[in-house]
């Protein structure tokens, strides 16, 4: 007598919400990213960046955030899987909070790159967390 799996079910019962953590950890990625994108120029223009040299520093604050992001993806894994990466989650977001919180107040560009290389570091944890169990 064989069983066969209910066809309507997961094969876990935690499957579903998995997916929609790693979901939300993915929109929260993407959200950061685009809404930097948005807020650039202003807030380039606040620290006083010439028009000509937007574009470059832009790409430099972002390239700092993607270097974060994958020191922090690296860091964040080896940490969860010592740890338990439910565990490490909030340390995570944390930080990421923060960064954010302060990238508003910054009155520089040396300022202004740490700030997003730390938001990256914190972000990529939300990548890294719930996505890699799913694999």
């Amino acid at each position: 007598m064989s069983v066969e799996p209910d066809s309507d079910k997961p094969i876990y019962w935690w499957s579903d919400r998995l997916v929609w953590v790693g979901a939300l950890g993915y929109f929260v990625d993407i959200y950061d990213l685009v809404l930097f994108g948005v807020v650039r120029k202003a807030s380039l223009a606040g620290l006083g960046v010439p028009l000509n040299q937007q574009m470059e520093t832009g790409l430099k604050l972002i390239d700092c955030q993607m270097v974060g992001m994958l020191v922090g993806g690296i860091f964040w894994g080896i940490l969860g899987d010592f740890w338990g990466r439910r565990s490490i989650l909030f340390g995570s977001i944390l930080m990421y909070s923060l960064a954010n919180l302060l990238n508003a107040q910054v009155q520089d560009l040396s300022s202004y790159a740490i700030l997003r290389f730390v938001a990256g570091f914190g972000l990529a944890l939300s990548s890294t967390a719930f996505v890699l169990p799913i694999l």
